[in-house]
């Protein structure tokens, strides 16, 4: 009597295989009997063809019965390879309008979703570009097409906005007071301020300085929130010549 137990084969840690030949035993005088050993991570040990989930490479031997009590056996070897140890990374924390690369490894293959803002969803260290916060998961294979998955985080903080105030006349040797009314909103607070040049202001660290330039100027202002995120906004001061007296 022919009995097959099939082909040795090789699976993931945590799938499946199909045992027995097709069909598993011929020859003989059926109806057949199967009593497969060991049973460990067997659907059932008597079928001709059970599911196979072992945890680790198991040699299954298969012994067949005809109805007249003639026997034969066979073999099968599972191999079962681990499951890749998938890292997606530490994470990011951007402000809005900024990169992060993400680094993933564990394998030799890689994708990444959602492919929403990254450069490429096919490598391990796609440049991610979200518009706001984002999870990512990367699913890692391994040269055995074994694969897991890991997961990371891209935080995007928010922009502050930047108010330098309206644009201004004043006459030769006046002051005006720049910056908005706030000077500074959105991100998040507190925030940090620096106008340039510094020529002509009272305090470049100040949100609303006084400025008495010499001659026409524009003032740019640089708002830094809590997260570091910056935004700019400007404001010119046109300076007009005091009007000469003559009298005569």
């Amino acid at each position: 009597m022919n009995t097959q137990a099939g082909n040795n084969t090789a699976i993931c840690t945590g799938t499946s295989a199909t045992l027995g030949g097709f069909p598993t035993a011929d020859g003989g005088i059926a109806p057949y009997t199967y009593s497969w050993s060991p049973a460990t991570g067997l659907s059932s040990s008597t079928a001709p063809n059970p599911v196979a989930t072992p945890s680790t490479t198991t040699t299954y031997t298969v012994q067949v019965s005809d109805s007249l009590g003639c026997s034969g056996s066979g073999s099968i070897t599972v191999t079962v390879h681990p499951l890749p140890v998938a890292s997606a990374g530490s994470g990011a924390t951007i402000c809005s309008g900024q990169s992060a690369q993400l680094q993933a490894s564990g394998g030799t293959g890689y994708v990444w979703t959602p492919t929403t803002g990254l450069s490429n969803p096919n490598i391990s260290n796609p440049v991610a570009s979200p518009t706001n916060t984002s999870s990512y998961t990367v699913s890692v294979s391994d040269q055995n097409g074994c694969s897991a998955l890991g997961s990371t985080t891209v935080t995007v903080h928010p922009n502050p906005i930047a108010n330098a105030g309206i644009d201004a006349a004043i006459c030769a040797g006046e002051k005006a007071a720049i910056g908005g009314s706030p000077s500074a909103s959105g991100g998040t607070s507190p925030y940090s301020y620096t106008w340039t040049p510094a020529t002509g202001l009272n305090g470049t660290a100040l949100p609303n300085p006084d400025a008495s330039p010499t001659s026409n100027t524009t003032y740019t202002l640089t708002v830094s929130d809590a997260n570091s995120c910056q935004a700019m906004d400007s404001t010119s001061i046109e300076v007009r010549p005091k009007p000469v007296a003559d009298a005569g």
